[in-house]
């Protein structure tokens, strides 16, 4: 669109990047010298360039009055305002556009049919539009590409795209069109408030864009303020646009008089990008403190990992800062509920997902009462004990029969068991309201408009009030439902609005919520972090460059759009080149980071990572990096040379390499840490230096430095402290101890001190409770839950026959009968396994099932030898001495407690016995079923008759069986006893393999037994709590393959233990005044442990 001759009020002007603000300023006071009041408007390449522009010019001079500062689409829409409003047509919104397009693909034929559902479909369809949106010409037919099928599907899908939403949206590039429409089509076309339209250093602007500048001085007083960088290559891309409309403008070249300063260069490499951001960040903390934050700026090329580790870090150390935000919507706490609460209706009342709401997010089921509260990890571990995995009736029976088994066990005194009942009573409840209330969106027949109603309505009923809300997340959260109230507009389209199914608006919810929140921070108010191509106009003090490796600087996505250039160039031919329209990407690339440098009044400073985040792999410095360090250093300088200058920099005062953060922290003062810690961490080496005790200095009073110093050498000595278990000056623990031995205690406990007084520690004094696996994560039956599951078996089975007085004699073997009563049995037990979720129903179960099955025909052949060696004539199952909980009913046929006087001090012990059998000449077998393996047992029986205190259950069950009322009334008992492990695995071994071998209830063993009860008692009240990992047979820890080795094989607590538990514990075998009660029982020389 060009004129014969000039246009008399457009004028092109040409200037320097670093004057560009000047010429500005002249140009504005130019334009006021008749009207001060007169309206300007500056048409910025940023919002961020025009905020610092009002800043740095509205103090000079007689200020900026009546001036804006906007960029080109806000003036586009102005232009057209009254048009836009009385077509009532809207810009595209990314939700709408996804949406129509998710719909479309959804019918698409080869060859894209296989990926239809696939979220990258998507996002290619979205990108090649928008390409193709941009191109001069975006009318094409399908026929002009022959035989192409890929071709004529997108065709297709393109066409219907654009009639669908043509009417109703427009995209940026139309948007312009319809400007230039409007300055031809409308000869009396004035916008007042507009007044003198002045560019500034406009750039990659698109062929729409070019011409609509080009048509503004049509109807508009317009200059046009190109910035140039003095760089040949930089400036191509601004000289080709001068030339394109130099038709309608006067050129006129700018200088300003003014002597400029080359800034300081440097260069500083470090070895990831996270220590690169901490000495980014250390540098401006040391210079700060004579030059406001504002007055430094930090790019990088590549979003991704700069941008969150800058906003982490800077967040950490309480620096202000300014840019683009690298949030989105779903990243805030109110985005994350309202993400977590559809997938809970999309994924049936998921588990894992109703909890991880409950927890992660800012919402909450409504109290039943006032002050009737539930932490959430507790509602969590009742879930999980609940055995729940998704859908509503799940929970409901599952809470039920949770709610069902615990009462069982509660007492009016248990104060913790009963509020884990009424906390289940709560979960269940809640959750069917929860359901009930949005078992609406899964009804069908609901629209756009519906759906985003009734999402907001159920977010703002589970939302904690907006008064807790902090102010970023109320904004986000008005934002959020604002996007999702604009849905309904897609029931006004064609094809979009019927049979919308809930998948479809998640999907939806899901595009709103991956949209980035604009910008962080107030322009002027912080350290500028952003992309470079954001900066472009702006000036600073001390600029950096960050992350200028060959792979990411300049940024090239031409790989990441391979499949997309080929389709352009398969649609426009010659018209298109994916080559050239990379080559000017990245010229413009350049001349952003040109001007950026040469914006910088004081210093620049370039830098890059020699490896990855997460990588290991070398990477070099960019060629753009290069020309500066070959300018620093006086000669040509290639990436090899570069890398091998890293040696030794001590002579390079340009150059810095980091290749530590304890580097960071000794080369800056004391002002320049990043954040308290840091502060802490540079003086403790500067006292280490000064060889002066750290604990002695003031300002580390009450430091985390201290303890873990503390930590550190107290684990390294061989002196038994607080750090590896000595908690013996605890205040609180007399009364903890006091309790736990008020109470009666059982065998196991005291073997569990005995094994390893740490797990003790955690599990009875701190009362950590066990972990218990997720429901959805059990894939088969863990050795725990099998062998309860084999004795609740064998239990049941022989109460039954004992019952209905099928018992056999001794000389007598189990009938046909009896094999079927187990197995009938057997299978109710499976299936109580199966709805208690102790195992999940699948190919691993079926075959432990069988596995289960053939030991339990075995344990019965071997049963009918046992009997027959012993006589048994009578037995007793699951014999009790004591209550174990309060639900045992008070008919059963108790023996007492067994009491235990060590020295002063009593004890009292219970215990249930798996199976007593007694003989004609009145002797009893105590059998405790064991159905792991027998090795252990056997590696502890080496040692003595007591497995070094860890294997005490049958010596105590002896002593509590000769001490009750005995099944003659006439004659005491004299009882034997044995484990007996029931599987074929092992063969049906017994512990001692002949079981008249082990007879405890004589005078010198109930004392052997006092004494080792004794030392356990004796070392739980005195403190003592040391990690053990060593087993009997002399192995400790350590990971073999993914697997836990030593006495830490199985425990549950093993992240809570240091990695070097074993050096630990063989150092503390030293102090053997501490431990002599522990170590006795040992009866080991020095375990021999790896250093």
């Amino acid at each position: 669109m060009k004129n014969t001759s000039l246009i008399s009020h457009a004028f092109l002007y040409e200037s320097t990047n670093r004057d560009s603000p000047r010429v500005l300023l002249r140009l504005i006071e130019k334009s006021k010298v008749e009207d001060q009041l007169k309206p300007v408007t500056v048409i910025v390449p940023s919002r961020y360039c025009g905020l610092m522009l009002q800043r740095e010019l509205g103090h000079v001079g007689s200020g900026l009055i009546n001036v804006r500062f906007i960029q080109i689409s806000e003036l586009a829409k102005l232009i057209l305002k009254s048009d836009l409003m009385i077509q009532e047509i809207f810009p595209f919104k990314r939700s709408v556009e996804r949406a129509v397009l998710r719909k479309l693909l959804l019918s698409t034929n080869d060859p894209f049919r296989l990926f239809k559902e696939h979220p990258s479909l998507l996002d290619f369809f979205s990108r090649l539009f928008g390409k193709i949106n941009l191109l001069p010409s975006k009318g094409f037919s399908k026929h002009r590409f022959g035989e192409s099928q890929k071709i004529r599907e997108i065709v297709d899908i393109y066409n219907e795209f654009h009639r669908i939403v043509g009417s109703k949206y427009f995209s940026s590039e139309d948007l312009y069109e319809k400007v230039c429409t409007k300055i031809i089509e409308s000869p009396d076309l004035r916008i007042n408030s507009v007044g003198k339209l002045i560019f500034y250093l406009p750039s990659n602007l698109s062929v729409a864009q070019v011409k609509m500048v080009d048509a503004l001085p049509m109807k508009f007083e317009t200059e046009i303020l190109v910035g140039l960088t003095g760089d040949v290559n930089a400036d191509t891309r601004q000289k080709e646009f001068i030339k394109r409309i130099s038709g309608n403008y006067q050129l006129v070249k700018q200088k300003i008089d003014v002597d400029h300063t080359n800034s300081q260069k440097k260069v500083f490499v470090a070895s990831d990008p996270r220590l690169e951001a901490k000495w980014v960040i250390s540098d401006i903390l040391m210079k700060s403190e004579n030059n406001p934050f504002r007055s430094f700026a930090i790019f990088y090329s590549k979003t991704d990992p700069y941008q969150k580790i800058f906003h982490q870090e800077m967040s950490i150390s309480g620096i202000p800062f300014v840019g683009p935000s690298s949030k989105k919507f779903g990243d805030f706490a109110v985005g994350n509920a309202l993400r977590s609460m559809l997938k809970i209706i999309s994924s049936d009342y998921d588990r894992k997902f109703v909890m991880g709401w409950l927890s992660n997010c800012p919402v909450s089921f409504p109290k039943l009462s006032k002050g009737n509260e539930y932490e959430h990890s507790l509602l969590n571990r009742i879930s999980k004990e609940a055995g729940i995995l998704r859908g509503f009736n799940n929970w409901e029976n599952r809470l039920t029969q949770f709610i069902e088994r615990e009462s069982l066990k509660y007492s009016t005194d248990d104060f913790t068991h009963g509020r884990q009942i009424e906390a289940a009573k709560f979960l269940r409840s809640s959750i069917a309201k929860f359901y009930y209330k949005s078992i609406i969106f899964n009804n069908g027949d609901n629209t756009w408009s519906g759906f985003a109603e009734l999402t907001v309505d159920l977010l703002k009923e589970y939302l904690v009030s907006e008064k807790e809300l902090p102010d970023d997340e109320l904004n986000a959260l008005t934002t959020i439902f604002t996007k999702i109230n604009e849905l309904a507009e897609l029931d006004a389209l064609e094809n979009v609005s019927k049979d919308v199914s809930f998948l479809e608006f998640v999907n939806a919810i899901d595009d709103i919520l991956s949209e980035s929140i604009s910008r962080v921070g107030l322009t002027g108010h912080g350290v500028f972090i952003s992309d470079q191509k954001l900066g472009l106009g702006m000036q600073f003090d001390y600029v950096y460059f960050v992350g200028m490796t060959q792979s990411d600087f300049p940024v090239n996505d031409l790989q990441d759009e391979a499949l997309i250039d080929e389709i352009m160039n398969d649609a426009f031919g010659n018209g298109f080149s994916s080559e050239e329209s990379n080559s000017e990407d990245n010229l413009y690339q350049l001349y952003v980071f040109k001007s950026l440098v040469n914006s910088a009044k004081r210093e620049c400073s370039f830098s890059f990572p020699l490896y990855g985040v997460d990588s290991q792999q070398t990477d070099y410095p960019s060629d753009w990096l290069l020309e500066y360090v070959s300018g620093l250093a006086g000669e040509k300088i290639y990436a090899s040379k570069f890398i091998s200058l890293l040696d030794d920099t001590s002579d390079v005062e340009w150059l810095t390499y980091i290749s530590s953060f304890e580097q960071i922290l000794a080369m800056q003062e004391r002002h320049g840490v990043i954040d308290l810690s840091d502060y802490d961490l540079t003086l403790t080496m500067e006292l280490l230096k000064k060889d002066i005790p750290i604990n002695e200095h003031k300002l580390l009073a009450g430091s985390h430095i201290l303890s873990a110093a503390e930590m550190i050498s107290a684990r390294r000595s061989k002196i038994f402290s607080e750090w590896d278990g000595d908690v013996s000056n605890s205040p609180d623990l007399v009364g903890v101890i006091e309790k736990i031995f008020s109470n009666p205690i059982s065998a196991t406990s005291l073997e569990e001190w005995a094994e390893c007084p740490y797990r003790f520690f955690l599990h009875y004094i701190l009362g950590i409770r066990q972990k218990i696996d997720d429901p959805s994560e059990i894939f088969q039956i863990s050795p725990q839950d099998s062998g309860s599951l084999i004795h609740q078996i064998l239990e049941d089975f022989f109460e039954q026959v004992i019952t209905k007085g099928e018992f056999p004699a001794s000389n007598e073997t189990w009938s046909k009968k009896h094999y079927e009563i187990l197995y009938s049995i057997a299978d109710e037990n499976f299936s109580k396994a199966e709805n208690y979720l102790i195992t999940a129903d699948n190919a691993l179960w079926r075959h432990k099932k069988n596995q289960i099955l053939t030991d339990l025909k075995s344990f019965l052949i071997e049963d009918d030898q046992l009997r027959l060696d012993f006589g048994t004539r009578h037995t007793l199952i699951e014999q009790r001495f004591g209550k174990q909980n309060h639900s045992d009913p008070d008919e059963l046929d108790y023996w007492p407690y067994l009491e235990m006087d060590l020295g002063g001090q009593k004890i009292i012990i219970r215990g249930t016995i798996d199976r007593v059998d007694f003989n004609d000449k009145n002797e009893g077998l105590i059998i405790d079923y064991k159905t792991g393996r027998s090795d252990a047992f056997a590696n502890a029986f080496k040692k003595d008759d007591f497995g070094e205190g860890t294997k005490l259950q049958l010596p105590l069950y002896s002593i509590a069986a000769s001490q009750a009322k005995s099944y003659s009334e006439q004659k005491k008992n004299s009882f034997f006893a044995a484990y007996w492990f029931i599987s074929e695995s092992e063969n049906f071994k017994r512990l001692p393999q002949y079981w008249r071998d082990l007879n405890r209830i004589d005078q010198t063993d109930i004392i052997k037994t006092s004494n080792v009860v004794q030392k356990i008692v004796r070392g739980v009240k005195s403190g003592i709590f040391p990690a053990n990992p060593v087993t009997h047979d002399g192995n400790t820890f350590q990971e073999i393959h993914g697997f836990n080795q030593g006495n830490c094989r199985n425990c549950d607590f093993i992240e809570l233990c240091p990695m070097d538990r074993s050096k630990i514990y063989k150092n503390r075998q030293a102090q053997y005044d501490r431990l002599k009660d522990y170590l006795s029982l040992k009866n080991l020389t020095e375990v021999d442990v790896d250093e």
